[in-house]
């Protein structure tokens, strides 16, 4: 039996999320800041220093110098600040809307994990492992399938999956209704009318003399008007994960 598998598919973590508590809406209202520049002002001091050494100078303060005067000493320091000079007044006062902010509940964390997801597309395929040559037949029963091209292709003409590959072939799908439905499909083009069947119904194309017949529980429903001679294959095209060939 040959089936289209599910395709494997890493998810990664997922870290925990706090929860979010409920803010209602507010505004908040401010001017643009006046334009202007800082510069640095300093001045110098002078306090008595204390007999045991431990000055208390004004916070930023550096000390200059030490001085004696009248039997006294003294330091000296200077002291400096940033001042800002204003060039232009303040811009107008403008009021930003913060929207309300809807709680949310705290999400725990997800572990790593594989899933497993069906594909639809036509990206599978296969042939015999013989090529085979003259006259020749391919028989088979096919039960529920979305798409499954089967019949007679060139080894290497084309890529697996490609379903226009298969010069000879039939097409089992399904109706909107779901009933299961078969045509004949060469080169990608449907050729003859769709027949719906049931899952233990025979198919078989048949190569005579160059001249390929297409049968449905022994009874000939469509002979091809394209000759085939020469080495084939049995070559399939699957399109949906579950689809099978026995």
């Amino acid at each position: 039996m040959l089936s289209k598998p599910p395709v494997s598919r890493y998810v990664p973590p997922q870290p925990a999320k706090p929860a979010v508590p409920y803010r209602a809406s507010y505004t908040v209202c401010g001017a643009s800041p006046a334009q202007g520049y800082w510069r640095q002002e300093c001045s110098e001091g002078r306090m008595p220093a204390p007999s045991n050494g431990a000055v208390q100078l004004p916070k930023g303060a550096t000390i200059l110098a030490y001085e004696e005067q009248n039997g006294v000493t003294y330091v000296r320091y200077m002291l400096c600040r940033s001042l800002f000079v204003q060039t232009s007044p303040p811009g107008p006062v403008t009021c930003t809307t913060y929207p309300e902010q809807k709680a949310e509940p705290a999400v725990p964390a997800v572990p790593p994990r594989r899933e497993s997801l069906s594909v639809f597309e036509w990206d599978a395929g296969a042939d015999s492992v013989d090529e085979l040559n003259g006259d020749l037949a391919m028989r088979l029963t096919m039960s529920r399938a979305v798409g499954v091209v089967v019949g007679f292709a060139i080894l290497g003409e084309a890529e697996l999956f490609d379903p226009a590959r298969i010069r000879h072939g039939l097409y089992f799908h399904q109706s909107e209704g779901g009933r299961l439905q078969a045509c004949v499909l060469e080169r990608g083009r449907r050729v003859s009318p769709i027949r719906f069947y049931a899952p233990q119904d025979l198919w078989e194309a048949r190569r005579i003399g160059g001249t390929v017949h297409y049968l449905h529980n022994g009874q000939r429903f469509y002979t091809s008007q394209q000759a085939s001679h020469g080495l084939v294959v049995v070559g399939c095209a699957i399109y949906a994960t579950g689809d099978f060939i026995e």
